[in-house]
Order: C-alpha cells, then sequence, then structure tokens
C-alpha cells in the first residue's frame, strides 16, 4: 500500500488512438481472450460465461502464441504502436523507476478487453518494463458508475472524470491518503475533451496528444488476418473439442458498426464478424503529425521537481 507524498505522482493513459491502434488486431481476441470473453458486453448469451480450467489454460497458450506472432512482425507492430511513444513514454518510466511516479493505469472507453492486455503486454515487452502499467480499467468496469452518468447527451460512451480515477488508484493501484489534481497526469487524445478539462484549473494536466489512428492498406491487414491466424490454427486450436462445443461459438454478439445483434454459431461466422470489426477502424484515418516536443515538454514540466 502507498502513501503518496507530494512528489509523487500519478499517471492515467488513454488507450486507442493514444497509445496505440489496435483496431486491427484487438477484434481477433474474440476468439482466445479469457478476459474479453469472460468480461466483454459483447457476448450477450453468455454474459460471464466461466470456462472450465482446462479451456482456460489453452486459451491463455493461444493468447501467448498470437502475442509472439504480433511481437515478431515488425510491420504489424510498426502499426499498431504510436509513432513517438518514446516521447511519451521514457520520461514516466525513467520517473517511475526512481519511485517518482507511484502508479501508471490505463483507463479506456474500450469495451474490447484484449485490447489493454495485448497493449500492456507488448508495450512492457518494448521497453523492458514488466509491471509498468499498474492497473487496467475499460468502459465495463464497476468503478465506473460516476462516467456513464456524466455521458455526454446522445453519446454511447462515458466520459472520464476525476472521482473514477480517484476510485481507480485507490481500489486497484492500493494508494493511499488524499488524491489531489496536482498530482495526476491525464493521456487521452479525444479531440472533444473529458470531463477531466474542469480539474486543470486545479492543477491536472492534460496531455491531448495528436490522433494516431494510420491508414493501413489491403496488404497490411491481410498480413495481420494471416500471421493472427496462423499463429492460432497452430495450436490446435480449432481441433479441440470442449472450444468448438463452447459458448465463443455458439453466441449471439452485439455489431458495433451495425449496432445490431449477429449470431455466431460456428468458425466461420465468427471470422466474419471478426474480419468486419477489423476492418472498420472507429476513427477516420488521418495523416500523423508528430508532436514528440510537445508532448516531451508536457510530460517534463509535469515530472520537474518530484
Amino acid at each position: 500500500m502507498f502513501t503518496i507524498p507530494y512528489s509523487m505522482s500519478l499517471v492515467a493513459f488513454d488507450l486507442d488512438n493514444t497509445l496505440g491502434f489496435f483496431d486491427v488486431v484487438g477484434p481477433w481476441g474474440e476468439f482466445f481472450s479469457v478476459d474479453l470473453l469472460e468480461n466483454s458486453v459483447n457476448t450477450l448469451k453468455n454474459p460471464g460465461q466461466i470456462f472450465s480450467p482446462t479451456l482456460k489454460r489453452r486459451l491463455r497458450k493461444v493468447e501467448a502464441a498470437v502475442l509472439k506472432a504480433i511481437r515478431g512482425n515488425p510491420e504489424i507492430l510498426e502499426m499498431i504502436i504510436r509513432p513517438n511513444l518514446d516521447a511519451l513514454l521514457l520520461p514516466i518510466i525513467q520517473a517511475k523507476r526512481k519511485g517518482k511516479v507511484t502508479a501508471v493505469c490505463i483507463y479506456s472507453n474500450t469495451p474490447n478487453t484484449y485490447s489493454m492486455y495485448l497493449a500492456k503486454a507488448l508495450i512492457e515487452d518494448i521497453y523492458e518494463y514488466p509491471g509498468f502499467f499498474d492497473c487496467m480499467v475499460d468502459a465495463t468496469q464497476e468503478l465506473r458508475a460516476d462516467d456513464w452518468k456524466r455521458k455526454e447527451k446522445g453519446s454511447s460512451e462515458p466520459l472520464k472524470t476525476l472521482s473514477t480515477l480517484r476510485c481507480i488508484f485507490k481500489d486497484l493501484c492500493g494508494i493511499k491518503g488524499t488524491i489531489r489534481p496536482d498530482q495526476v497526469l491525464f493521456v487521452d487524445e479525444r479531440l472533444k475533451k473529458h470531463a477531466l478539462e474542469i480539474e486543470e484549473a486545479r492543477g491536472l494536466t492534460y496531455l491531448k496528444p495528436t490522433v494516431y489512428s494510420p491508414p493501413v492498406s489491403k496488404a497490411l491487414k491481410e498480413k495481420c488476418f494471416e500471421t493472427i491466424l496462423l499463429a492460432i490454427d497452430g495450436t490446435g486450436l480449432f481441433e479441440d473439442k470442449e472450444y468448438l462445443e463452447s459458448g465463443i461459438l455458439n453466441c449471439v454478439k452485439y455489431d458495433l458498426l451495425s449496432k445490431s445483434t449477429v449470431k455466431i454459431e460456428d468458425i466461420f461466422e465468427l471470422l466474419k464478424y471478426v474480419e468486419d470489426m477489423a476492418e472498420h477502424p472507429w476513427v477516420a484515418p488521418t495523416e500523423f503529425k508528430d508532436d514528440s516536443k510537445a508532448i516531451r515538454q508536457t510530460v517534463l514540466k509535469f515530472l520537474a521537481n518530484r
């Protein structure tokens, strides 16, 4: 358990289009991610389904195989990771190693739990810092009740609030004591700022980097498809009787694109569903603008004298 001295700092990162671009690879978790399949709001027929220990172990091995395949493919990895992530992370990594940053979290509106676990695994491996992220919170987390109450009219997504951020650090990271706005660095590319914006007057540092949503060629999408599918198939998952008869291939999912339900009864229907999701990014492709200097200045200013 931690008590926050004045010199300590807390950091919260958004996921999609901030740390990286996961739209093409994230949907594949529908095949094997225990966390996504047990927790996601998209699995309507079997909410909160629990897998047997045997199947769960197999699915974890599949997830590891897919991670290894992505990690070993520079072209796919380059698409996923924000090009100037060094400017954002290296000062924070250095500060955390020195004890000047107490906790770091991913605070995302994604319903795709797998994308967060993939981001954590990739980033911690790339920067050789296991445990850099202390916790991850997606749109479905129970702690986010206040965020949903503050949801903008007509929006399907919750806002992000300081009250929830305090709960995240206290309940999930074990932080004790009062958390002041000036102790928080919040990083989110969302063009219209979240409710946390009002805390800037009280000292909160709100860093809004440029959106990272790269155009992805058809050839690269096909490479992602082949790489991930081969990694899954190489584990023998598609021959596993328990898997084939599980709720993974017998469920109803909500299609976020068409805003309608989709019935899944076999691998091919799930494959089509995943392909459709991977084909349509949430944010329109944009030309990336290198904002490394502005990012570095903001992060270093936040960390100064801590």
